[in-house]
C-alpha cells in the first residue's frame, strides 16, 4: 500500500480539492481501492448546528470509500483553529495511538490511502 499526505499553507488553499481529485482519479480511472483520512476537521461551528465534517464527507464520496466516517475523520471540532488548540478548548484528549491504529487499518484495507491535513486557522 502506498500513502500520500496532502497538506497546504492554510485553510481554503485547496487541500480537499486536490485530495478529492486524486482519490477520484485513482479510484475511478485506475480501479484501485482508495482509502481516505482526515484525522482532524476543525470549524464545524461555522457551518451551523449539528454540522457534519464536510471535508471528510467530500473525501469519502470522491474516493468511493465504504469506510465509516468515524475512521475517515476521528476528530471533528466546532472551533475554527488548529486541532491542538480546538481540542484543548473543547476538552478533547487526542489519542495519537488511536490515530495510528486507524491509519494502519485503512492502510491494510486499501490499495492507496490519501490523508489530508488540517489548515492552520
Amino acid at each position: 500500500m502506498k500513502g500520500f499526505f496532502v497538506t497546504g499553507t492554510g485553510t481554503g488553499v485547496g487541500k480537499t480539492r486536490v485530495a478529492c481529485g486524486l482519490s477520484a482519479h485513482f479510484s475511478v480511472s485506475n480501479g484501485l481501492n482508495v482509502g481516505v483520512m482526515k484525522p482532524f476537521e476543525p470549524g464545524l461551528a461555522l457551518r451551523g448546528k449539528d454540522s457534519l465534517p464536510c471535508d471528510a464527507i467530500s473525501l469519502k464520496e470522491a474516493s468511493g470509500s465504504q469506510d465509516d466516517l468515524s475512521l475517515i475523520n476521528p476528530y471533528s471540532f466546532d472551533a475554527t483553529m488548529s486541532p491542538d488548540s480546538a481540542a484543548e478548548i473543547e476538552h478533547v484528549q487526542i489519542d495519537l495511538e488511536h490515530l495510528d491504529r486507524i491509519y494502519e487499518q485503512l492502510s491494510r484495507e486499501h490499495d492507496l490511502l490519501f490523508v489530508e491535513g488540517s489548515g492552520a486557522c
